[in-house]
């Protein structure tokens, strides 16, 4: 198929597309020469008339990225054409050799970011120090995310990142709100601002800092940070069971309301493994009653970390199968705790 950019140049892209989602189909472009490094976004039916305002925004506001830096930011920069319609829009290629990143945070032996070896877990780090970046650049120029999950990001195996979907983004000018989002999945969503979205209000960095932190750990332990179980009810009486629910209801597995779930999944206990700003990390950011963290303080934790001579090695997840999931009173769960988190080894048959 033959489009055309807002210079009317002639553009030729592959028959087949490459990745595909609720909205569009992504095409890599053939010629000419000038997108060698591009690729096409290609709305179904009448989609992208919804977004034409703030796609010409997003285009007539360029990100100022430095050349050097491990992460691409795949962002519009320009409309393409077919038969003078405009159809959908032009954007950087992700780095050579991209993967979803929903593949590796369900992994566990991938060679270079094996979760079991320390190696593993610093490159895993570094991963999430330039996802950080890239983040902190959107904010500085007024962009929130807002949904921000594994499906959207890419990593290769140098560890370089990309960062896609950036069309249903908010953005921001100083205090005012030009284009809200047009997209949130629930599971990464922030808490405190969630109505936020059906009452057209802002969303705030902190919803990004959030969704960071729910794919930070998910990377990290290969479980989401809210999966638990309780006999807990809502104030109307409903069961909490969904994610959603232990995320606005402050029942982080290893935070201050631990006590009151019934079941905690073993693989939350890999956490304490880790440096203890990252342990402090999540447990400030999941705890809705504390201070908001600012994506700055995720990169700067994760650069010390990166550094850290004080990781462990990982025989939880090495022994993972020989674990028998049972429901721990308060007391047991206690004492788990405190064990693992001072001994590192522990391998545990309950009856």
């Amino acid at each position: 198929m033959t489009l055309r950019d807002s210079q009317n140049t002639a553009i030729l892209i592959e028959s087949n597309y490459f990745a595909s989602g609720g909205e569009g189909n992504v095409y890599r472009i053939i010629s000419p020469n000038k997108y060698q490094n591009y690729c096409v976004k290609f709305f179904h039916g009448d989609k992208v008339f919804s977004r034409l305002d703030k796609l010409e925004y997003m285009i007539n506001h360029p990100l100022r990225i430095p050349s050097n830096t491990q992460y691409k930011i795949c962002w519009p920069t320009d409309f393409v054409y077919n038969n003078s319609q405009p159809v959908g829009f032009i954007m950087p290629l992700a780095f050579s050799g991209s993967k979803s990143l929903y593949s590796l945070y369900l992994k566990d032996d991938n060679s270079i970011f094996d979760r079991r070896k320390d190696y593993g877990i610093r490159n895993r780090f570094k991963l999430l120090f330039n996802i950080a970046n890239a983040i902190s650049n959107l904010h500085h120029h007024g962009y929130i995310i807002v949904d921000f999950k594994p499906q959207n990001l890419l990593f290769s195996d140098a560890g370089q990142i990309s960062l896609i979907d950036l069309d249903s983004i908010q953005i921001m000018l100083g205090d005012l709100l030009l284009y809200s989002p047009t997209a949130f999945t629930q599971e990464y969503a922030y808490p405190k601002e969630i109505n936020n979205i059906s009452q057209k209000k802002p969303c705030s960095k902190y919803w990004d800092t959030y969704s960071f932190a729910i794919v930070a750990y998910q990377l990290l332990t290969s479980i989401h940070p809210f999966i638990a179980s309780s006999n807990l009810k809502t104030p109307g009486g409903d069961e909490i069971s969904d994610r959603l629910d232990f995320m606005r209801y402050n029942l982080y597995p290893l935070g201050k309301n631990a006590s009151k779930l019934r079941v905690i999944p073993p693989p939350h206990y890999y956490i304490n493994l880790l440096p203890y700003k990252i342990q402090d990390l999540f447990e400030q950011t999941f705890d809705l009653d504390k201070s908001c963290v600012l994506m700055e303080d995720s990169v700067a934790t994760l650069l010390e970390s990166i550094n850290n001579d004080i990781l462990r090695s990982n025989p939880f997840r090495e022994k993972r199968n020989q674990f028998l999931f049972y429901e721990l009173d308060f007391l047991t769960k206690q004492l788990l705790e405190i064990f693992w988190k001072y001994h590192g080894s522990l391998l545990i048959f309950l009856t």
